[in-house]
């Protein structure tokens, strides 16, 4: 990021802090990124949490057998 902010024009060459727009581009990259990843990582797990469940009756997986002998009866 720093080195994007620091160029120029390629005739120029760099020079300090030239563009500081440039850095808002990297830290909107960053963001949008980040939440981009994270949707698709609870997004997965939330899929075979569901399948999982799914298996079963009523979501059982997560009960008791005494648990499970209440609800039946």
């Amino acid at each position: 990021m720093y080195n994007s902010i620091d160029g120029d024009q390629a005739s120029i060459g760099p020079s300090l802090n030239n563009n500081y727009l440039i850095s808002l581009y990297y830290v909107v990259f960053i963001w949008i990124g980040t939440f981009f990843f994270l949707n698709l990582f609870v997004g997965a797990i939330c899929y075979h949490f569901d399948k999982s469940q799914s298996k079963f009756k009523l979501g059982q997986i997560m009960l008791t057998d005494d648990q499970i002998r209440w609800i039946d009866t």
